[in-house]
């Protein structure tokens, strides 16, 4: 059964600076899916139609600095859901920069981090 709820990430660097900006405290965090909407549009960060607008994000932050050992653990209900037929799916950026397929987008180090945050971010470390 595939899932009404789900978020997809269109543009890994745009949605990777906007969390290194809510991280920062440079932006506000939207605390509900419209206020997420209103940050990220669907060219963007497409949202399931599953979520209504009033539904409230939960983010999670780390109390570790970046002198402890840290893991955020993953909720059960997310490593219960079947992985897709196939390979494990990973976002093409990654073999782009693997295989040398460099993508003028992602080309400079400081972009490929903001896809790797969006990915890490948007797909729960998993």
């Amino acid at each position: 059964m595939i899932s009404d709820k789900f978020i997809k990430v269109r543009d890994w660097v745009r949605v990777g600076k906007q969390i290194e900006a809510w991280s920062r405290g440079t932006i506000t965090a939207p605390g509900t899916i419209a206020e997420l909407k209103d940050q990220l549009p669907g060219s963007v960060l497409e949202i399931g139609p599953g979520y209504a607008d009033n539904d409230a994000i939960h983010y999670s932050r780390p109390p570790a600095t970046s002198q402890q050992v840290s893991f955020i653990i993953p909720h059960k209900d997310d490593i219960d859901d079947p992985i897709p037929p196939g390979s494990y799916p990973l976002p093409m950026f990654y073999s782009a920069m693997a295989f040398g397929e460099v993508d003028p987008v992602i080309a400079h180090g400081e972009e490929f981090r903001s896809c790797r945050i969006a990915d890490y971010s948007a797909s729960k470390c998993m």
